[in-house]
């Protein structure tokens, strides 16, 4: 029974990520998009971007620890 939930779950886990990748473009039927495509990270590529750099402007490159490290002797140093 163990063996049996591993695989079920492994194979919804393996779905799962493929579907928030692919399609990369959608999928038209006649004139019908298929639910789904493109796939959640392709869809919304430009807004990730834009949400991350954000974060990175927010959190990884605030004025306080860029003049932290430019005042670092050793930084100096070289």
């Amino acid at each position: 029974m163990i063996i049996i939930g591993a695989v079920i779950g492994g194979v919804t886990n393996s779905l799962a990520i493929k579907m928030l990748f692919r399609p990369y473009r959608p999928v038209y039927v006649g004139k019908w998009r298929l639910p789904f495509t493109p796939g959640l990270i392709p869809k919304r590529r430009g807004e990730m971007a834009e949400q991350m750099g954000k974060m990175v402007v927010t959190h990884l490159l605030t004025p306080e620890r860029i003049r932290e490290k430019l005042d670092n002797p050793y930084f100096v140093k070289k």
